[in-house]
């Protein structure tokens, strides 16, 4: 789980929290077959128990085969870490060391047009809508890795790349808004956000309305 939330961004916490409520509505589940394994009960509620949690398995399955067909997010995650552990082992300087010499002072300022460049392209592209996409595969699209990246925003933009990237998306909405009619429900997934309520949460934060008093406003 910890992983989980480590490798992706903030705007999937949706599903990380239908990932906790699984695991913990699962414990319940056990610890009450547990109870009932301990104390005596009648075949009636024994037969309401044993229904109970077939049906609760059975949803529990579907839902996790549905996200796998259609996002395999939790495979991506597992999949980017044992590659990231192949890399450390097959490498033997530290991501820390390596940012250190790539940004050492004679070459610190092609490095960063380089990837300034690379960021024009990338936001031209309109990558950054694409949902399912961390800052370490953003940095592999780039060139560059994560530390460099991260780097980058810090000296040269003086703010993260999840909040730059935030700011594009609400930006694109915004625009969406005023130049397309589209649902307003599904506005998030239109610029890349999974999770609608963090969504919307950036969008007061940066433009002091909701989407629907935005389009209101702009449509008068």
């Amino acid at each position: 789980m910890e992983h989980l939330e480590a490798f992706y961004d903030e705007d999937e916490q949706g599903r990380m929290r239908w990932i906790s409520r699984c695991f913990y509505s699962a414990l319940a589940v056990g610890i009450v077959a547990l109870f009932f394994c301990m104390i005596p009960y009648s075949s009636i509620t024994y037969d309401l128990f044993v229904l109970t949690y077939t049906i609760y398995y059975v949803y529990i399955a579907g839902c996790v085969v549905n996200y796998r067909i259609k996002a395999g997010f939790i495979i991506n995650a597992r999949r980017e870490h044992q590659q990231e552990q192949e890399e450390k082992q097959a490498i033997p300087k530290t991501e820390e060391v390596a940012a250190e010499e790539e940004t050492a002072p004679q070459t610190v300022l092609d490095w960063a047009d380089k990837l300034r460049i690379a960021l024009e392209r990338w936001v031209a592209e309109k990558k950054f809508i694409e949902t399912d996409s961390n800052p370490d595969k953003v940095a592999k699209e780039l060139g560059t890795t994560k530390s460099l990246l991260n780097c980058y925003f810090a000296k040269y933009e003086h703010i993260t790349f999840r909040e730059w990237r935030t700011r594009l998306r609400i930006k694109e909405a915004e625009r969406i808004l005023r130049e397309e009619d589209v649902v307003l429900p599904a506005l998030h997934e239109l610029v890349g956000v999974s999770d609608k309520s963090n969504f919307h949460k950036h969008f007061k934060q940066l433009t002091g309305m909701t989407p629907n008093e935005y389009r209101k406003q702009v449509r008068k």
